[in-house]
């Protein structure tokens, strides 16, 4: 009887420690499959977002193009309507042109023209040497944010970096 209830017992503390070690691996594979989930979510995210960024400079370089001559005479109503159309072809909520200070060339809202941006999203757009984009906190909601330099059309195009060109 002594040697069944001691090969009982030993079988009991082998269950035990089996259960164990179960219920651990079950609970880091729990948490092994919660990271997984949440870093492609965070790649998955930014490809997402990059895909629009991309498609969003797409259209706004075909009209970038066109802005010079209006952002050189600091013409709003030569730029409304590229503006707009940027809006359209990228369902944008609004579109801008700012000169290199930050002040609004033209804007689709168009009481913000002729006011100074000085914001941290402004500043970051605005040093871009390239087309760019951030997300921003708009109102309380994540906003994509694009920027496209357009450089200045004068006969000093080439030398604009050394001379701090806009």
């Amino acid at each position: 009887d002594i040697g069944r209830i001691t090969s009982k017992g030993r079988q009991g503390d082998s269950m035990k420690l089996q259960t164990k070690v179960l219920s651990v691996s079950a609970f880091l594979a729990v948490i092994a499959a919660g990271a997984v989930l949440f870093f492609s979510k965070e790649a998955v995210s930014l490809i997402l977002i990059q895909g629009v960024a991309d498609r969003g400079f797409l259209e706004s370089t075909k009209i970038a193009q066109n802005m010079n001559i209006g952002i050189d005479r600091n013409d709003e109503k030569i730029l409304l309507p590229l503006l707009h159309d940027v809006v359209a072809r990228t369902h944008a909520s609004y579109a801008m042109a700012l000169d290199s200070r930050g002040v609004v060339v033209a804007h689709t809202n168009i009481i913000e023209k002729g006011k100074t941006y000085s914001d941290s999203a402004t500043r970051y757009a605005l040093s871009l040497e390239k087309q760019g984009f951030q997300l921003i906190d708009f109102n309380g909601a994540k906003m994509l944010d694009t920027a496209i330099p357009i450089w200045a059309t004068d006969e000093d195009f080439l030398l604009a970096q050394e001379k701090k060109g806009q």
